[in-house]
C-alpha cells in the first residue's frame, strides 16, 4: 500500500466515509488487469503498467513531501490515485476493439497513407499486407511470426493518438459506489493529461465530494501531468520484452527506448528537479538527443505554465510550492551540438532544388557540382594567402601571373580518387569511388560551419565580408549562389568534413547527410567531438563516396581524359566501361587549366598529370583594382574564328560569352560577385551582365592593347601578324573607342596615323590595299547566293566578308560615296561612286512595293527609313541614330542587307523618320496633330542646320503626297484615326 492509499484509508475512517477507499480497492484491481494487457499491443513502448502509475505518485510525493500532501481531502487523494492508474487505460486494445479497428474506414485510410509514404516510420510494417476493396489481406500466404507484430504495431500506432479519450469505456461501464458526476470529473482529469495547458485551466477549480470534502480538479490534473512527465527514468524499459522484439520494432520506438536508457542522473525532491542524459548511440545519438530535448522542453513548458498560474491552481489550504527547476542537460558521447541545445541540421530541404539544377539543365552534368566545391576550396585559400601576406599584397599595385602563382606555390589543392574495391567487387552493377578534396585555406570552425549549412547565408558572415573588401579584385573569393556547398549532394548522399581553423585553431569533424524529404536522416549533421591536434594542418578536407555504373549506357565524347579512355576501350577485352569517373577527372582538369592554385590529382594512388595554360601568360600583369584580366593570344590562326576565351576567376565559361570582334585572347572577369556575373551552373554569363558591361570590357581590352603594344609602336619591332591583328581591332572599333574615351580623346587618336601607315598597305586577300582602293572613282560589290551561304565579291574578286567590312569601314572614313544597289534572284549588286560631298548619298528610289509583306508590324509602329535625293531636306542628324532614336523608334528595312557593315555606314547619316504611324499591315495613320509633332521633333534634330522651318515643312508635305500615291496603288489605307 502506497502513501496515498494509506492516507485515503485513514481519512475514510476519520470521516466515516468508506466509499472512496472501497471504490479505490475495487478499481485498482481492475486498472491493474487492464494495464497489464496494454503491453500486448504496446510492446514496443516503455512500460505503461502499474509501475508507471506508482512512479507518478512517487514523483508527486517527492516534490511536495508527506506533511503537505496529508492536508489534501479524501476526494482529492481518491482523484489522484484513480487518475494515476486510469489515464493510460485507454491504451488497452481488446480483441473486440482490434477487430473493430481492422474494419474502421479511417484505419484503412491511415494504412494506405503509411503504405504510400516511404519516409513514414511505420511504412515497413505495411509490406506484408495489401488493401483491396477496403479490406486487409496478406500479401504472401506464407506465415511469418513477425506479421502478427507488424499489425499490432500498426494498430497501436493508430490508436495511441486517441488513448486519452478511450479510457472512458473503463470508467462508465463498471460497478460504482460513487455518483456518476464524480466519475465524470475523474474522466476530465484523466483526459487532460493529453491536452493543452489551456484546456486544463478550463477544468473546475473546485468540485464537491460525496460529503463535506472538496475536490480540486485543476490541481489534481496538474499533479498528474507533472508526475507523468517526470517518469523518464531508465527503469521504464523491460529488458526481457525489448530483447525479444528489438530487431523488428519501429525506428522511432528504438529512439524512445534509448531516450530512457540515456538517463544517468535524476534528482526530484522538494528542493529541486534536475535530470541529466548521457547519450551514446553512435550516429543515432543526435536523434535520441533530439527527442530527449523535446521531452525536456515539455517539462520546462509544463513547469513554467504551472509556476505562473500556481495561485490559481492550488487549493486555498495548500502551502506547498513547486521545487526549483534545475538543469535538464544532455551529453552526447563522441558527438556534440553546434549551436546551443539544438541538433545541427541543414536549414532548408535542398532536395528539390538539386533535382531542379540537373532536371532543367542548369547543371548539365552532375560532375559540374565539383566546380562549386573546388571553388569553395580556392576561395578559402585566397583568404588565407591574403591573411598571411596582406602587407606584401597591398603594397604592390600590380602582380604578374607568375608572381601570383608564387603566392600559392605551397597552397595546392589535393584531390584523391580511389576505388573501394571490396564494395565494388560485391556489386555487379556499380563502382564505388572514395573522393577527397583537401585544401590549405582558412579552415572552418563551429561558427563558420553555421554559414555553410544554411543555404545562401554566407553573406551574413560580416567578418569575412570586411576582409574581402580590402582584397585586390584578382584575389577576392567568387561569392555564393545560395546553394554553394550543398551542390555536392548531386554527387553523393553523405559527406565528411574535417577542418582546422586559421583563426581559432579549432578543429571539427562532421558528417553531413543529404537534405531530402525521402529519408529519415535527411539533412542531419553529425558533429563529432574532437580533441586539439597541433599536428593537424590548417585547412579543410571533404570526403565522400561517388557511385558510377560499371558499364555506362550513354556517354559524351568530350574531355581529354575521357576521349583517351574511350578511344582505348576494347569491348572484347575490357569488362568495364566506367566513363563517368573520367568525366570527373576532366572536370578537375578543366578547373586546373587557368587556376592560380595548382590542383594535384591522384587516381588509385597514381598521379594524373593535369594541364595548365597559365604559363602562356606568366608575364601578364594584373592591377589591384582591375575588373578584368586581358591577355592577347598571338597566333597564326585565322583571327576571324572567334578566339575569345572567357573566364570568371580563372574558371572557363563556355556559353554566352563576350564576343568582341577582331579580338583574339582571354577575358578573365575578377571584379564582380559570381551572382552578378554567372548563372547558377557557373558555365554561362548572365545576359544582363553581357549587355551592361560590353563597353567596359571593350575599354579594358583597348587599355591593355595600348599598354602592351601601342606605346611601343616606334621603339619595338612588332611582328606583322600581330600588327595586323592590332589594326583590325583598332580601326573596326575606332569610332566606339573615341566615344568611350571622350574625356581623354588623345588616348585613341594619337596612334591612328602610325597605324594607318601599316594598315593601308596590308594586302587583304593578297590583292586589295586600302591605299589603292581609296583612289578608285567607282567600286562594285556583289553578294551572291551559294548552296549554303553567300559569296562576297569586290571588283570581280572574291573576298572574305570580314575583310570587306574592314575595307569599306575605312573607305567611308576617307571618302563620301553615292550608293546604289540592285538585286535579282542570284545576286545583289552595289555600286559606290566617289563624290565631292560632305555626306554620302543614296541614289535608289523608294522600293515600297513589298511593304505589305514585310513583317515589321509585330515590332514597332513608328519607324525610320533611309533618305535619298527626294528626302534630303528631311535627313536627321547623325548623333540621333546613336542615342534617342534607337530607344523608341524601329527601323523599316527596305534593303536586303546580308549583314554587311556597308549598310550601317550608309544609314548612320542617311535616315529620316517615316511620317506615317503603322497601325497594321493594311492601314496607316496621318493627321494634322501628327504632322505638327513630326515637324517639331524632326526640325529640331535636322541634319541641314541652315534649312528654314518653312522649307522643311514643304519638303515633308511633298514626301507625304508622294507616299499617299504609292500606298494607294498598293491598296494600303491611310486614315486620320
Amino acid at each position: 500500500m502506497n502513501f496515498f492509499e494509506k492516507i485515503l484509508e485513514e481519512k475514510s475512517k476519520l470521516e466515516n466515509s468508506y466509499d472512496y477507499f472501497t471504490q479505490w480497492e475495487y478499481d485498482k484491481k481492475l486498472y491493474q488487469d487492464i494495464l497489464l494487457g496494454v503491453r500486448e499491443y504496446y510492446s514496443n513502448y516503455t512500460d505503461h503498467g502499474s509501475n508507471h502509475s506508482e512512479t507518478i505518485l512517487t514523483n508527486i510525493l517527492r516534490m511536495f513531501g508527506e506533511d503537505e500532501l496529508k492536508n489534501l481531502s479524501s476526494f482529492d487523494i481518491w482523484l489522484l490515485l484513480e487518475a494515476a492508474y486510469l489515464h493510460d487505460c485507454g491504451m488497452y486494445i481488446s480483441r473486440e476493439e482490434a477487430q473493430k479497428t481492422l474494419q474502421d474506414k479511417n484505419f484503412i485510410e491511415y494504412l494506405k497513407k503509411v503504405c504510400e509514404t516511404s519516409s513514414h516510420p511505420m511504412n515497413k510494417f505495411t509490406k506484408p499486407f495489401k488493401i483491396k476493396e477496403n479490406q486487409i489481406f496478406y500479401e504472401d500466404s506464407k506465415y511469418n511470426i513477425d506479421i502478427e507484430y507488424n499489425m499490432r504495431f500498426l494498430i497501436s500506432s493508430y490508436k495511441r493518438v486517441s488513448h486519452a479519450q478511450d479510457f472512458k469505456n473503463v470508467v462508465f461501464y463498471k460497478e460504482k459506489l460513487l455518483p456518476e458526476r464524480i466519475y465524470h470529473v475523474l474522466s476530465t482529469i484523466s483526459k487532460a493529461h493529453g491536452e493543452s495547458f489551456q484546456d486544463v485551466m478550463r477544468l473546475p477549480k473546485k468540485e464537491s465530494g460525496t460529503g463535506k470534502e472538496m475536490g480540486h480538479p485543476i490541481f489534481i490534473a496538474c499533479l498528474l501531468r507533472m508526475g507523468d512527465l517526470l517518469d523518464i527514468d531508465n527503469s521504464r524499459i523491460s529488458p526481457t520484452v525489448v530483447k525479444n522484439i528489438i530487431e523488428i520494432i519501429p525506428d522511432d520506438s528504438k529512439l524512445h527506448l534509448e531516450k530512457h536508457r540515456a538517463i544517468s542522473h535524476l534528482w526530484i525532491d522538494k528542493e529541486k528537479i534536475e535530470i541529466v542524459a548521457d547519450v551514446n548511440c553512435g550516429e543515432k545519438s543526435y536523434e535520441v538527443a533530439e527527442i530527449t530535448g523535446k521531452w525536456f522542453d515539455y517539462i520546462r513548458e509544463e513547469y513554467n505554465n504551472q509556476l505562473y498560474n500556481w495561485k490559481l491552481i492550488i487549493p486555498y489550504n495548500f502551502k506547498g510550492i513547486l521545487p526549483r527547476l534545475g538543469e535538464l542537460k544532455i551529453n552526447i558521447q563522441d558527438y556534440e551540438y553546434i549551436n546551443s541545445k539544438y541538433k545541427p541540421k541543414f536549414s532548408v530541404d535542398t532536395n528539390n532544388i538539386l533535382e531542379l539544377l540537373v532536371g532543367s539543365s542548369i547543371y548539365e552534368r552532375v560532375e559540374t557540382a565539383l566546380r562549386e566545391i573546388i571553388q569553395n576550396s580556392m576561395d578559402a585559400t585566397y583568404l588565407r594567402v591574403f591573411e598571411e601576406r596582406k602587407e606584401e599584397i597591398l603594397k604592390k599595385e600590380e602582380f604578374s601571373i607568375s608572381e601570383i602563382k608564387d603566392l600559392f606555390k605551397d597552397k595546392e589543392i589535393k584531390v584523391n580518387i580511389e576505388k573501394n574495391k571490396k564494395k565494388s567487387d560485391e556489386d555487379s552493377k556499380y563502382n564505388y569511388w572514395n573522393i577527397s578534396i583537401e585544401d590549405k585555406g582558412i579552415g572552418i570552425d563551429k561558427e563558420r560551419l553555421k554559414y555553410l549549412i544554411e543555404a545562401g547565408s554566407s553573406y551574413k558572415d560580416k567578418s569575412k565580408i570586411i576582409q574581402i573588401n580590402d582584397m585586390p579584385n584578382w584575389l577576392k573569393p567568387s561569392g555564393n549562389f545560395g546553394i554553394g556547398f550543398q551542390s555536392i549532394f548531386l554527387l553523393t548522399n553523405k559527406v565528411r568534413l574535417q577542418s582546422k581553423s586559421l583563426y581559432t585553431n579549432e578543429n571539427i569533424d562532421v558528417d553531413l547527410i543529404k537534405p531530402s524529404i525521402k529519408e529519415a536522416e535527411s539533412g542531419n549533421i553529425y558533429f563529432r567531438k574532437t580533441k586539439f591536434n597541433y599536428k593537424q594542418e590548417i585547412g579543410t578536407k571533404i570526403s565522400f563516396e561517388y557511385r558510377t555504373l560499371k558499364v555506362a549506357s550513354s556517354y559524351y565524347y568530350s574531355g581529354e581524359k575521357a576521349i583517351s579512355y574511350i578511344d582505348n576501350f576494347d569491348p572484347l577485352m575490357d569488362k568495364e566501361f566506367d566513363i563517368k569517373i573520367y568525366h570527373v577527372i576532366d572536370e578537375i582538369n578543366s578547373i586546373n587549366k587557368y587556376s592560380f592554385i595548382k590542383i594535384e590529382l591522384l587516381k588509385d594512388r597514381n598521379e594524373i598529370e593535369l594541364v595548365s595554360e597559365n604559363q602562356n601568360f606568366v608575364d601578364e600583369k594584373i592591377k589591384k583594382k582591375d575588373n578584368y584580366q586581358i591577355c592577347f593570344i598571338e597566333s597564326n590562326e585565322n583571327i576571324f574564328k572567334g578566339k575569345v576565351k572567357c573566364f570568371y576567376k580563372n574558371q572557363p565559361i563556355n556559353k554566352n560569352k563576350f564576343e568582341i570582334k577582331y579580338f583574339s585572347g582571354v577575358i578573365n572577369i575578377f571584379g564582380y560577385n559570381a551572382k552578378k556575373v554567372l548563372l547558377l551552373n557557373r558555365n554561362e554569363i548572365r545576359n544582363e551582365f553581357l549587355l551592361e558591361k560590353e563597353e567596359e570590357v571593350l575599354k579594358s581590352i583597348y587599355l591593355k592593347l595600348e599598354e602592351k603594344y601601342l606605346r611601343k609602336l616606334k621603339e619595338v619591332i612588332i611582328p606583322n601578324l600581330i600588327k595586323e591583328q592590332i589594326c583590325y581591332f583598332y580601326f573596326y572599333h575606332e569610332k566606339t573607342l573615341k566615344w568611350l574615351f571622350k574625356d581623354n580623346s588623345n588616348l585613341v587618336s594619337e596612334y591612328s596615323d602610325e597605324l594607318k601607315k601599316f594598315y593601308y598597305e596590308i594586302n587583304f586577300s593578297g590583292i586589295f590595299k586600302i591605299n589603292e582602293l581609296k583612289k578608285e572613282k567607282e567600286i562594285i560589290i556583289k553578294v551572291r547566293k551559294n548552296s549554303y551561304s553567300y559569296d562576297y565579291i569586290l571588283s570581280d574578286t572574291e573576298i572574305q566578308k570580314d575583310f570587306l567590312d574592314l575595307i569599306v569601314m575605312e573607305l567611308f572614313k576617307i571618302n563620301k560615296y553615292e550608293f546604289k544597289w540592285s538585286e535579282n534572284e542570284k545576286e545583289i549588286k552595289i555600286k559606290l561612286k566617289k563624290i565631292d560631298s560632305q555626306y554620302n548619298i543614296i541614289k535608289n528610289e523608294y522600293q515600297l512595293k513589298n511593304l505589305n509583306s514585310l513583317n515589321f508590324f509585330s515590332r514597332r509602329k513608328r519607324v525610320y527609313i533611309y533618305c535619298n535625293e527626294r528626302t534630303l531636306k528631311l535627313r536627321l542628324r547623325k548623333e540621333l541614330s546613336e542615342k534617342e532614336i534607337f530607344g523608341w523608334i524601329g527601323y523599316l528595312d527596305l534593303f536586303n542587307r546580308k549583314d554587311l557593315e556597308l549598310y550601317d555606314l550608309i544609314l548612320e547619316n542617311n535616315f529620316i523618320l517615316f511620317p506615317f504611324y503603322l497601325k497594321d499591315e493594311n492601314t496607316m495613320i496621318w493627321n494634322t496633330e501628327m504632322e505638327k509633332n513630326y515637324i517639331e521633333f524632326c526640325y529640331k534634330n535636322r541634319a541641314e542646320e541652315e534649312l528654314s522651318k518653312e522649307e522643311f515643312t514643304e519638303a515633308l508635305r511633298e514626301f507625304v503626297k508622294y507616299l499617299k500615291i504609292k500606298f494607294k496603288n498598293l491598296k494600303i489605307n491611310i486614315t486620320e484615326k
